[in-house]
């Protein structure tokens, strides 16, 4: 997949994603809420657009009706992050590892998501080819956290600096 490099709204990217995924929010029950400051990032617009995607759409088909899926920005010297949060079932540690390992879908065949198990394994790779990356922890009965590291570009000398220190 080739990728083009470039200064990216991420927060324009953040909102045309919540666009598409809220038919699928309001399907389950569950409330979309974001926050956070504007962020430019060096990125591809669209595999950005591929990622958050993924992320969200993950976020609200594992959480529960009447919960809430946070989607939150931050930046720094060393990078922008974008958070999505969620009140889902967690992932038992156990599983964790397997969380990236191409359409294992850590035992979910008999429930009542679909998908082929490539959702976070693309969204990485994706991450990681944008020079960024995506780093996800899970508590069981508390929710899954997803953290997605960029060059950050600053206003001030439109120079991005590396998500990698």
């Amino acid at each position: 997949m080739p990728i083009e490099l470039c200064d990216v709204d991420a927060h324009a990217v953040i909102t045309a994603s919540l666009d598409l995924i809220q038919p699928l929010a309001d399907r389950h029950g569950v409330s979309v809420e974001r926050s956070g400051p504007p962020v430019t990032v060096f990125a591809d617009r669209r595999r950005l657009q591929q990622v958050m995607l993924n992320l969200v759409a993950n976020a609200v088909r594992f959480s529960s009706a009447g919960s809430t899926v946070r989607i939150d920005t931050e930046s720094g010297d060393s990078g922008a992050r974008i958070h999505v949060t969620d009140q889902g079932p967690g992932i038992p540690r156990e599983l964790l590892a397997r969380l990236f390992v191409p359409f294992d879908r850590l035992g979910a065949d008999a429930g009542r998501e679909g998908g082929a198990g490539l959702g976070l394994v693309l969204a990485r790779r994706l991450t990681e080819a944008m020079n960024g990356t995506l780093e996800l922890s899970s508590v069981v009965g508390v929710g899954t956290h997803v953290a997605v590291t960029l060059a950050v570009v600053h206003p001030r000398t439109g120079a991005a600096r590396a998500a990698r220190a």
